[in-house]
């Protein structure tokens, strides 16, 4: 009897700890993390698409775009080694965009802006209930050229 007793408190203290965790942390907590479409399932997302603008920098609009309207060409980030995850988390945490995190993405194209004009995009996404649809747009967020750096001027700076 005291066997089962114990075995029920130790279960009840996992069941406690992993709600705690899972509950503190968003629905963000392994085996979860791993698995999106569990915790995150309906939910409006964000991640980020780099555009070859080259030759047509001067003409980039500011407003946000349907897929068909996407200005330029796409820019593959993993054949120079960067992480669209980690973008796309810049991103959506940056907040303010100080010159510190300006420059930090920057670095992070800093090889392919010699020879290319480059817009980074946000891409944003939600269900829409009413018809059961993803509804997708991409905003414009920062044109990168070999000397300078604009952001969309919708976008709030740090001083």
């Amino acid at each position: 009897m005291k066997l089962i007793e114990k075995s029920m408190r130790t279960l009840g203290g996992i069941f406690l700890a992993f709600g705690i965790l899972v509950s503190t942390h968003q629905g963000e907590f392994w085996p979860f993390s791993i698995y999106p479409m569990f915790s995150q399932a309906g939910k409006p997302w964000t991640r980020s698409l780099v555009r070859d603008v080259t030759g047509n920098a001067e003409r980039v609009n500011w407003q946000p775009v349907t897929v068909d309207e996407l200005p330029g060409q796409p820019f593959a980030m993993d054949k120079i080694s960067i992480n669209q995850n980690d973008v796309s988390n810049f991103i959506q945490k940056a907040g303010t965009w100080t010159p510190q995190k300006v420059n930090g993405m920057r670095r992070l194209f800093e090889e392919s802006l010699a020879k290319r004009s480059l817009l980074l995009m946000r891409v944003q996404g939600r269900l829409d209930q009413n018809d059961d649809t993803v509804q997708v747009s991409f905003t414009p967020y920062m044109l990168m050229t070999a000397d300078t750096t604009i952001l969309n001027p919708g976008l709030i700076t740090g001083k």
